[in-house]
């Protein structure tokens, strides 16, 4: 799971928004082992810190401007 992990978050940081979003219904599908749920339990965690930080620098940027 780790290793599926890792390739996530490397289309995200490619910008393969479409290839993320296919690789996440693949794993949303499958049956996971303890393990494995936990790592995406991480997963969702960290996927919601940076898209909290994303959105508040946007609007720091348009408070900028």
């Amino acid at each position: 799971m780790t290793d599926i992990l890792t390739q996530f978050e490397l289309l995200l940081k490619e910008g393969k928004m479409e290839e993320a979003k296919a690789m996440l219904g693949k794993l949303a599908t499958r049956e996971l082992l303890p393990e494995e749920e936990a790592e995406a339990k991480v997963l969702q965690a960290r996927l919601s810190i940076k898209l909290t930080n994303a959105i508040n620098q946007a609007y720091i940027d348009t408070l900028d401007e």
